[in-house]
């Protein structure tokens, strides 16, 4: 018996067919659950359809919309047409069968979309299509699922425009600068120097500017906490010509 679980996901044991449920979480809280069935082929059978009733009370149960979709292998009577058995099971849950068009070689009407478009809040399956392609015997089924998607996530960052800053005055301020009139001799003093004087050039010629993008879900350009902690493992060399 399919029971959903904890997280609302669907689970359960199943012997007629294979389901995979997701739940898909759109803009301002609202959800539509997408179950994913293949029967392998052969007669329509009566442990079949109960399975399925099971499958679509557990849906019911979770009070949101939702889509059943995929290859039942239950072919009709009548081109354009499945199964009259699988067609009555969707009648008793007042579902919108939206696939009415043959979709395999042979002329018969194996794959389904079904909804429940009845209900108020907007129509959840449009742009349906059925198309032929060439790998396969089925023909391809695409729809577009009615559900705001979630808003980008974006993150702020700075940067300098380099490509703008005129370098040619830029290399003449860094001459000007206290890098090549300065009597420090200890290393490590003449480093910070050196940040600090090319850091306050650069905010003359390129001065720091904010910007935001959007984030990948694998988006890892960011440095670790401890990073900036870390002291450069590095000697630069520097030239004075005088």
């Amino acid at each position: 018996m399919f029971t959903p679980g904890s997280d609302g996901h669907l689970c359960g044991v199943y012997t007629e067919f294979e389901c995979l449920a997701v739940k898909l979480v759109g803009r301002r809280a609202r959800s539509v659950f997408v179950a994913c069935i293949y029967r392998p082929p052969g007669p329509v059978s009566s442990a079949f359809t109960n399975q399925l009733c099971q499958l679509l009370d557990q849906l019911v149960l979770l009070n949101t919309r939702f889509v059943v979709a995929g290859d039942f292998n239950a072919l009709g009577d009548i081109a354009g047409h499945i199964n009259y058995h699988v067609a009555d099971v969707f009648t008793q849950y007042d579902l919108q069968q939206h696939v009415n068009v043959p979709t395999h070689v042979g002329g018969n009407t194996l794959d389904v979309v079904v909804s429940q478009d009845h209900e108020p809040g907007g129509q959840l399956i449009s742009s349906l299509a059925v198309q032929l392609v060439y790998f396969s015997d089925h023909h391809l089924v695409s729809c577009c699922i009615g559900i705001p998607p979630t808003p980008p996530v974006t993150t702020t960052y700075s940067y300098r425009p380099l490509r703008k800053m005129d370098t040619t005055a830029f290399c003449h301020d860094i001459l000007q600068s206290r890098l090549y009139d300065s009597s420090v001799t200890d290393a490590d003093e003449y480093a910070e120097l050196l940040d600090a004087e090319v850091k306050r050039v650069l905010d003359m010629h390129a001065p720091l500017r904010t910007g935001r993008r959007r984030s990948g879900q694998h988006d890892n350009r960011q440095l670790s906490d401890e990073a900036p902690n870390l002291r450069p493992m590095f000697i630069v060399t520097i030239r004075l010509d005088g």
